[in-house]
C-alpha cells in the first residue's frame, strides 16, 4: 500500500500533499537500514516533520500552564515523546548515512555531520563558550543544507539504484 501510494505518479494537489505526509514514515521503516540510497525528497520531508515534531514538543513541554494539573498526563506524554525522539535521532542517523550513498559518498562522513552536534554540546558543556557552539551548530546546518540541496547521481551506483519518488 504504502510503494502504492510513493512509487505511483499522482495528478491531483490532495495525492501530492499526502505523499509527502506520508514520506517521513517511509524513512521509519529504514530505520536500520545503512545500505541503500534516500533521495533529497525523502530527506527534506523526514526533516520538516522531525522539525515539526521538535516545534510541538517545546510547545508542550515550555508551556507550564498548558498542562498544569495532570501530572499523569506528562509523565506518560514525555514517556511517548521521549522514545519517538530516539526513533528520529536513529531515522536521522541512516537517513544521513543514505543521503551519502546517493551521492555516491561513503556514510562515513555522516560521521562530520553528528562530529559538529557533538563539539556543539561540549563547547557549551565544558567552556560555556556561546559563539563556540553557535559555530558548530551553523557548520551541521550547512552539511544538513549541502545533503538537502545537492542532487544524487541518476544512475544506479555502488549503493544501488536510485529510490525516485514521484510526487
Amino acid at each position: 500500500m504504502l510503494n502504492k501510494i510513493l512509487f505511483s505518479p499522482s495528478n491531483s494537489w490532495v495525492d501530492k500533499i499526502l505523499k509527502i505526509l506520508v514520506l517521513p514514515f517511509f524513512s521509519f521503516l529504514n530505520l536500520f537500514n545503512f545500505k541503500d540510497r534516500a533521495g533529497r525528497v525523502e530527506f527534506i520531508c523526514f526533516f520538516a516533520f522531525s522539525t515539526f515534531f521538535n516545534i510541538i514538543n517545546k510547545i508542550l513541554f515550555n508551556n507550564e500552564n498548558l498542562l498544569d494539573g495532570f501530572p499523569t498526563l506528562i509523565l506518560f506524554l514525555s514517556l511517548i515523546l521521549n522514545l519517538i525522539n530516539i526513533l528520529i535521532l536513529i531515522t536521522a542517523t541512516s537517513l544521513i548515512c543514505r543521503r551519502f550513498h546517493d551521492l555516491n559518498l561513503s556514510g562515513l562522513y555522516s560521521l562530520f555531520i553528528f562530529m559538529f552536534i557533538a563539539l556543539s554540546m561540549l563547547s557549551s558543556i565544558f567552556f560555556n563558550n556561546v559563539l563556540l557552539s553557535l559555530a558548530f551548530i551553523f557548520s551541521y546546518l550547512i552539511g544538513i543544507g549541502f545533503l538537502m540541496i545537492k542532487k544524487g547521481s541518476t544512475k544506479a551506483n555502488h549503493y544501488g539504484q536510485p529510490i525516485i519518488f514521484k510526487i
